[in-house]
């Protein structure tokens, strides 16, 4: 697992590490005092939990640093426009789906879905 948690923004550190599964991959829970939390001034930047302290969930080292490649990598150029002709031709797919329905099936077996699809409106411009 990862190495413990820096401090927070005032400098203090978690009071309590628990590890866990969640969706059935291990990580481990930070939590941080509620006494030392709740009223201090850096409280907005560090969280909005409700009973009013910080708790950070940790992933294995591996997973974390992948994730981390994954959205440096995310914020390129070259990436930005492979994504934006990604997003187009989506949109594209959706728009026609979206307006002949061919989407479901009207009939169930091919030879009667075959003419629904043959015979649905083109999508219009």
């Amino acid at each position: 697992m990862e190495d413990p948690p820096g401090p927070c923004p005032a400098g203090r550190t978690s009071s309590h590490r628990n590890p866990v599964k969640q969706h059935g991959k291990d990580a481990i829970v930070t939590n941080f005092s509620v006494l030392t939390c709740r009223d201090c001034p850096f409280h907005k930047q560090c969280t909005t939990s409700k009973p009013g302290r910080r708790m950070l969930t940790l992933r294995p080292k591996e997973l974390h640093e992948t994730l981390a490649r994954a959205r440096a990598e995310q914020k390129t150029d070259t990436w930005k426009n492979t994504y934006a002709l990604r997003a187009g031709v989506e949109a594209t797919i959706h728009q026609a789906l979206d307006i002949t329905g061919i989407r479901r099936a009207h009939y169930r077996g091919l030879p009667k879905v075959r003419p629904q699809h043959a015979f649905s409106p083109p999508p219009s411009t």
